[in-house]
């Protein structure tokens, strides 16, 4: 090339690429090939999370939203009965006359009591007399069992494959004798209408509460809730399921169903 400020010829050297430098266009293949390996890396273990790693808030958002759903699930079952009593009751009941009738004492002379003399009233006494009487069979049912609704996310706790459940100590649902199931064994006079019929009905049931708790009903029933719930936390992917029975005060379950806490 000729300069023509001076006339003489100069030669301009063609420029070589660095070997020491960096070049992204030879570089860029194992560029996207490592980003790939290291988003797939991140995917794998975070988010799949196969080995069951701690991870920290994703893993702890993961088992709240777990959590959440099995207690939504649980309390579609409301009451879950766990135990039943069955019994066959005789009832039974009397309707008496009474009459009023006044008490004297005799006197204490010979002479005046032989003439019927010198008697002194000393008060009243009731006689009664027979005039009807009732014998009804009744079957019952008595159901008791874990009410669900009663249920908290405070009462469950995920950690990886095993779930810590605490749950409502059972309790009596309720006692039932349908009309159905009663049968009159013996009855006459015309002295009880369905009034008299429903609270020799409702006595029944206090015996029947009465036999159920010597029976031990509430301990079989959170016995057998535990046992039943196990095996339904495990369909939902738990492997283990330990389960406790949540300690509360002692009520009077009778109260709690409307019976008089008396036996017949």
């Amino acid at each position: 090339m000729e300069n023509k400020t001076t006339g003489k010829k100069t030669v301009q050297k063609e420029a070589k690429p660095n070997k020491d430098g960096f070049n992204l266009f030879k570089t860029r293949p194992l560029f996207l090939i490592a980003t790939a390996v290291l988003v797939f890396a991140f995917v794998f273990i975070f988010l799949i999370n196969p080995f069951h790693f701690n991870i920290g808030f994703a893993n702890r958002k993961l088992e709240i939203e777990k959590t959440t759903n099995l207690v939504k699930e649980i309390k579609k079952i409301a009451e879950f009965t766990t135990a039943c009593f069955y019994e066959e009751l005789v009832i039974e009941d009397t309707k008496y006359k009474y009459k009023e009738r006044k008490v004297y004492k005799k006197s204490d002379n010979w002479y005046k009591r032989q003439l019927g003399l010198g008697k002194t009233e000393v008060g009243t006494q009731i006689d009664s007399t027979e005039i009807g009487k009732i014998v009804l069979i009744a079957k019952g049912k008595i159901r008791a069992g874990l009410n669900f609704s009663k249920l908290t996310e405070d009462d469950f706790k995920i950690q990886n494959d095993t779930l810590y459940a605490t749950l409502p100590e059972a309790e009596i649902f309720d006692i039932i004798i349908n009309p159905s199931d009663i049968e009159f064994f013996h009855r006459d006079g015309n002295y009880w209408d369905e009034e008299s019929i429903s609270e020799l009905v409702s006595r029944g049931k206090i015996t029947m509460y009465d036999h159920a708790m010597s029976e031990n009903i509430l301990e079989k029933a959170n016995k057998y809730g535990i046992e039943k719930m196990s095996n339904i936390f495990k369909t939902f992917g738990f492997k283990e399921a330990i389960i406790t029975i949540k300690e509360t005060t002692a009520t009077d379950n009778a109260s709690i169903i409307g019976l008089e806490n008396k036996s017949l």
